[in-house]
């Protein structure tokens, strides 16, 4: 499994490059019909709701409770489908899905790093995302 991310890895620095964002509105606009104020609100949802998972995940994760780490990452894991984010899914799964204990760490890292790059592009493509009233 860890070559397998690490495979992901590396295809999704090359698909960064030449995508550029990672993340896709693809499946958001097929669902909506192409409803912008559906597609604006799942992102704002995603912009504030993962990010809070994810600091919690790394909370927990220092605190060794790994259960909790697991389910977060089961909850988080549609948030990074939606988008089409398959790094994201990928690892959000295995946290999941597989024994979590410390040897995770880097997965719990690449998953924030993950979401960070998402949030970097979305503050480019939608900046009102991140106005507060």
């Amino acid at each position: 499994l860890d070559w397998v991310l690490s495979l992901l890895s590396e295809n999704k620095e090359q698909r960064v490059e030449l995508n550029s964002k990672p993340y896709s509105l693809s499946y958001l606009s097929d669902l909506s019909d192409g409803d912008e104020a559906f597609i604006f609100e799942s992102l704002k949802i995603f912009n504030e709701s993962v990010g809070k998972n994810i600091s919690e995940i790394e909370e927990l994760f220092g605190k060794e409770h790994y259960k909790e780490v697991s389910n977060l990452a089961h909850n988080i894991k549609p948030s990074f489908e939606m988008l089409e984010n398959n790094l994201g899914s990928t690892i959000c799964d295995e946290l999941a899905h597989t024994q979590v204990d410390s040897s995770k760490a880097e997965q719990v890292d690449l998953l924030k790093k993950e979401y960070l790059k998402i949030q970097e592009c979305l503050k480019e493509d939608f900046p009102d995302l991140f106005k507060t009233v």
